[in-house]
């Protein structure tokens, strides 16, 4: 497989399971290849990714079994799926879009029906998620693609998996689930993911909708992670006073250090959204938040850390 990494030239022109035309390379990691193709059945753009690391064979496997199972608008979807040279890949949608990252970059001025049209969608999607004993373990706005109608898909499922895989492995985990920005804090203690962590990562993701940078931050893991386990989050509406104190309440319960204080899942927290714009639609309706100009990018990485381990940039 290294030689498939070292000749990504090999696919080119090749036309995977009688129909795929691989086009041109997007991306190429440590554990797969991404390439722009054709569907030659209708002449559509798709996306192939394909496994490049044995070790990483499994689990590429067990992400195209969930995406299988998925159906849902707000949700990658899976075309078809195969094997070459005896690694696994799969085929999704192409998206000509941008990520909520980088969609949220230029908005420094935001109207508050905006924030929440996204994040009801995400709430939806995860609660889709949840719904079905799903675990994302990745959610942040780089996995979110943005059309050009305003909709988002989610994606990236890399990490996702059955809560019952957790809960039939030893509870002591060796390995972080996750990125840094928006781990729950009981994750680096070695505690299984659930949908307790994902509500975490949704509240990083509500704040950082609100003020245009997450509530922790640091360029060393290991200080990140003390604070998101033993620093309280500041007050959204103390940093922002636009900010409604409801919605406030909403984010800092999202990000209790206790995820027995959180919301159960993903489904309550967004019908919680939910009520409070029913509860303020005029308010809403009028209300521009100004976000932080200048979002931090200590977010970048995606990939299981190790308890301890350190690394600049996150």
């Amino acid at each position: 497989m290294n030689d498939l990494m070292k000749s990504e030239l090999l696919l080119h022109d090749h036309l995977l399971d009688g129909r795929f035309a691989i086009r041109k390379n997007l991306e190429s990691g440590g554990m797969a290849l991404v390439f722009m193709a054709c569907d030659t059945r209708d002449d559509s753009q798709v996306v192939v990714k394909l496994c490049t690391d044995e070790k990483h064979k499994k689990g590429f496997q067990e992400e195209i079994k969930l995406l299988g199972k998925l159906h849902h608008p707000a949700i990658q979807r899976l075309i078809a799926h195969g094997s070459y040279l005896g690694m696994p890949y799969y085929v999704m949608p192409f998206i000509s879009s941008t990520n909520l990252r980088q969609y949220l970059d230029d908005q420094y001025r935001m109207p508050e029906e905006d924030i929440l049209h996204f994040f009801t969608q995400i709430t939806t999607a995860v609660a889709y998620l949840h719904h079905r004993h799903i675990v994302h373990n990745d959610l942040k706005p780089q996995n979110m693609l943005v059309k050009a109608d305003g909709m988002l898909i989610l994606s990236d499922f890399g990490l996702s998996r059955s809560i019952r895989h957790f809960q039939s492995r030893n509870v002591h985990q060796k390995t972080i689930w996750g990125s840094p920005v928006y781990l729950a804090p009981e994750l680096p203690e070695g505690r299984a993911p659930s949908y307790a962590a994902d509500v975490y990562a949704l509240g990083i993701i509500l704040f950082l909708l609100y003020l245009g940078y997450p509530p922790f931050f640091h360029n060393d893991l290991d200080t990140l992670i003390a604070m998101h386990q033993k620093q309280a989050p500041p007050s959204p509406q103390q940093l922002n006073p636009a900010i409604d104190p409801v919605m406030e309440g909403i984010i800092l319960r999202a990000l209790e250090k206790d995820p027995h204080m959180r919301f159960r899942d993903a489904a309550e927290m967004g019908r919680t959204v939910q009520e409070y714009q029913k509860s303020q639609q005029r308010e809403i309706a009028e209300r521009i938040i100004r976000r932080h100009p200048d979002m931090l990018a200590y977010d970048q990485e995606t990939r299981p850390l190790t308890v301890g381990e350190k690394s600049a940039g996150l």
